[in-house]
């Protein structure tokens, strides 16, 4: 978006403005595929003995927390598992994102995969970057799902609600930004690692 790029009122009070060229919709409109998650009987050994379909829980978001990709599973479960309960195996690409808890932390699946009902997961299309709709829900999207939540025993957020808008741009400049974000957060990672390794080194000689 350049300084003087015209902006109009995106109809949505909590958007705001937008720049002139971008679309507003809501996210069931432009990602169809929206997806939650199941866990197969635990007292059924064919559901989990030598299981190969990695099963995402938040324990694996937790043990994962410093990537944005996932690709493997603490548990995994078998086909007959999968095929047991309503949790759907997702395709590489997919945005995952955690719906109880810690609403909003999202990530991306590497491999084929399925999760438990903690998560809603969102296959994108051709209309939406995978990678730029990942962004969103770090940068905004997953704030707004945490304040709408509810709950007594833990706050969740269901399929229906997330169906909110959204605003974005055409899929080439989603690209560019989701690459520009990329080479920013790379950059940002690898100076956290150094300070990281800095703080180790002088432990290591004081203490």
């Amino acid at each position: 978006m350049t300084e003087n790029e015209a902006m109009r009122d995106s109809g949505v009070e909590w958007i705001g403005a937008i720049p002139a060229a971008w679309h507003i919709e809501r996210i069931k409109d432009v990602i169809p595929s929206i997806l939650g998650g199941a866990t197969p009987s635990s007292s059924n050994g064919d559901f989990w003995d030598e299981g190969d379909i990695s099963w995402i829980t938040p324990t694996d978001f937790q043990k994962y927390k410093n990537i944005d990709v996932i690709d493997n599973s603490i548990r995994k479960i078998t086909f007959a598992g999968l095929q047991s309960c309503s949790s759907t195996l997702l395709p590489p690409g997919t945005v995952i994102m955690a719906s109880r808890a810690t609403i909003g932390i999202a990530k991306i699946s590497g491999i084929e995969l399925c999760t438990n009902q903690g998560f809603i997961s969102f296959v994108c299309n051709r209309g939406i970057n995978n990678k730029f709709f990942f962004y969103c829900i770090n940068a905004y999207l997953g704030h707004l799902f945490e304040g709408i939540s509810v709950g007594t025993i833990f706050k969740e957020i269901s399929r229906n609600t997330v169906k909110q808008h959204i605003a974005f741009p055409s899929l080439n400049i989603q690209q560019t930004i989701a690459r520009q974000l990329d080479e920013r957060c790379g950059r940002l990672d690898a100076i956290i690692a150094i300070k990281q390794q800095q703080i180790k080194t002088l432990d290591s000689k004081y203490y």
